[in-house]
């Protein structure tokens, strides 16, 4: 009798992470804080972006997400949008607590990023049965982060077409904000 291969599924969050950056490619990078619980995702433009524009994106996004979870009854969400600015590029970071986070967000974000920013970089072209397969699969492991709570310290990176899923704060002391 053989004896069956090792599991090699990703842990739920490194999935979750994976997902995220597979599907929305407007993503450099997304990361777990499971001490706050949240996620950060990060837009990497290799340009110095306007500070109209930035505040334009910001204040839409804002709108936007507030707009949503209205719409869905819910309490105005937290959100933190800032940005690192240089004269060869611009990198915003939009954080949300995973607590209250709805799929629909992450498009959201993706929409207006792609509509308003220099994005560069590879347009995913899915199909409808695709796209609705992977929609499905991250609704399913953002509840699954929620019920099992068990996240871990994550950060997602694209690098072309590849994305790389790594450890973070692992062996190391944090210091106490």
């Amino acid at each position: 009798m053989r004896t069956p291969p090792p599991d090699r599924s990703l842990p739920d969050s490194a999935s979750f992470l994976a997902t995220l950056l597979v599907r929305f490619g407007e993503f450099s990078s997304a990361a777990l804080d499971p001490e706050r619980g949240t996620l950060r995702l990060v837009l990497f433009l290799p340009q110095a972006l306007s500070p109209a524009v930035y505040r334009a994106f910001r204040r839409r996004v804002l709108d936007a997400l507030a707009v949503l979870h209205d719409l869905e009854r819910r309490p105005a969400p937290r959100v933190w949008i800032r940005q690192t600015r240089t004269r060869h590029f611009t990198r915003i970071e939009v954080v949300r607590e995973l607590a209250d986070l709805m799929y629909e967000e992450l498009g959201l974000v993706a929409h207006l990023a792609r509509e308003m920013l220099p994005l560069e970089g590879p347009r995913e072209d899915w199909s409808e049965e695709e796209r609705v397969r992977q929609e499905e699969r991250l609704r399913e492991q953002l509840e699954a982060l929620r019920e099992r709570g068990n996240l871990r310290p994550l950060v997602g990176l694209r690098e072309e077409d590849h994305v790389f899923i790594y450890a973070t704060g692992v062996g190391r002391q944090t210091a106490v904000d």
